[in-house]
């Protein structure tokens, strides 16, 4: 009875794993497979709609978690260098981050399938170097704003182009030391997880100099 049980699930697991390809590639089902598509409809299409921005990636020979990424990247250039014409856009930025956080983490725990750790994680790549630029690219964008589009010239005296000029070139390279001070000032990983980090890699060590020692 529990290999009869256990060839059934298989199969099931197979047929399901068959209407999703079919799915996905646009190809007509059976009438076997359209009739268990439409008893676990929801199901084939959570798990159609979940899958297909990983494949996508995957095709391009990108990471899977490539398009959420740009997605950030693009809120936050949007935040950074446009800040100073829509102020309330960091707020609405960081509410909708929230939300998305809670929706995502229901996603996973209560729709999804299991996602397996794989412990390969090393920060965000490259996309560092992405914010970093648009972190730069805001100060400029956000001190050309203010000295041309804005009354703030003329209420600190700042009437003619090269006043302008110059007073864009002093406050952006200000604004950038304050960013380096800040950035040097607060590190990326904390102190308290740098001896985390530290003690663990000495236990795996000694664990290992152990197991040799054993052997």
């Amino acid at each position: 009875v529990g290999e009869a049980a256990a060839i059934d699930d298989r199969l099931s697991s197979v047929e399901a794993e068959v209407i999703r390809q079919k799915r996905r590639n646009k190809i007509p089902l059976t009438d076997a497979e359209h009739k268990a598509y439409i008893e676990d409809k929801l199901i084939y299409d959570l798990v159609a709609e979940y899958e297909r921005p990983v494949l996508k990636s995957i095709s391009h020979g990108l990471d899977a978690t490539f398009y959420e990424f740009n997605e950030l990247a693009i809120q936050f250039g949007f935040v950074v260098m446009f800040g100073s014409v829509f102020p309330a856009a960091a707020l609405i930025a960081l509410a909708n981050n929230l939300l998305e956080v809670r929706s995502d983490a229901y996603k996973l725990f209560k729709i999804h399938r299991r996602v397996r750790p794989t412990g390969l994680s090393n920060g965000v790549g490259a996309w560092r170097n992405v914010i970093i630029l648009l972190s730069y690219a805001g100060i400029t964008t956000n001190v050309l704003i203010l000295a041309y589009t804005s009354d703030l010239s003329q209420q600190i005296g700042i009437e003619t182009d090269s006043d302008k000029l110059l007073f864009v070139v002093i406050a952006e390279h200000l604004l950038i030391g304050l960013k380096l001070f800040i950035q040097w000032v607060i590190p990326d990983v904390p102190a308290k997880v740098k001896k985390q980090i530290a003690l663990q890699e000495y236990m795996a060590q000694k664990q290992l100099k152990q197991r040799v020692l054993q052997s």
